[in-house]
């Protein structure tokens, strides 16, 4: 059984997955992501979170390559998998950028979920990713939605473009697609009012609605946060 205690904890965990995703992948791929499998075997378990990089000189940069190039594949599960292990690859995973935005688009609904999720990883190039994730928040399926609000979450500030459609998703939808989007726009902060002025207003009306699902602590949060007081009036 794999020990988590200690300080190395979160780097082994971190293997662990990227031996899961290429795993499978392998299964699939066999010569094709065989390298890229072995690499990932051969990593050490008691490296530091902060040496992935070092510890097989070249290996995010060259794995992003060729995982990259999996996302036009045919198969879903490879393009998932493929998603998922590019995300753990930064800060190289930049560079497949590109390639999972167009992913977004796909026709699977498991495909275009683990996109916007992945896109969620890419905080240094928000200027980049943040419009593809606003265009997904019109995606018909759920899951998608909610995890394109979670990715937006994670770029704080970063997503103020998104303010006018997050405070929409306040108001509609499932409970959990409600309170994600209530929750990334505290992430988003005072920005939130340059970019859409009326968002304070939407948000105290959602707050005295008695019929609106989402928590009024949540909505407190993101008033508070936004109007930049440590209490809403």
């Amino acid at each position: 059984m794999l020990d988590t205690a200690g300080p190395g904890a979160s780097a082994r965990a971190q293997l662990e997955e990227l031996r899961l995703c290429t795993g499978q992948l392998a299964a699939n791929l066999g010569e094709r992501i065989a390298a890229l499998s072995e690499a990932v075997d051969g990593l050490d378990f008691n490296v530091g979170p902060d040496q992935l990089a070092v510890t097989v000189p070249g290996f995010a940069e060259d794995g992003v390559v060729l995982l990259s190039g999996l996302l036009a594949d045919r198969d879903r599960n490879i393009k998932i998998q493929a998603l998922r292990l590019i995300a753990k690859l930064q800060p190289d995973a930049r560079r497949a950028i590109p390639e999972i935005c167009r992913t977004l688009e796909d026709s699977d609904e498991g495909v275009r979920t683990f996109a916007a999720m992945a896109l969620g990883t890419m905080t240094n190039d928000s200027a980049t990713v943040v419009p593809f994730l606003i265009a997904a928040l019109g995606d018909e399926e759920r899951d998608v939605c909610f995890h394109s609000v979670q990715a937006l979450k994670n770029h704080g500030a970063a997503a103020r473009d998104a303010t006018k459609q997050l405070v929409a998703l306040v108001t509609k939808g499932d409970l959990l697609t409600r309170e994600a989007a209530a929750s990334a726009l505290e992430q988003i902060g005072p920005a939130a009012k340059e970019a859409f002025p009326k968002v304070l207003v939407k948000l105290k009306r959602a707050l005295a609605d008695d019929d609106n699902l989402v928590s009024k602590a949540k909505l407190r949060g993101a008033i508070a946060s936004i109007s930049g007081s440590a209490h809403p009036a």
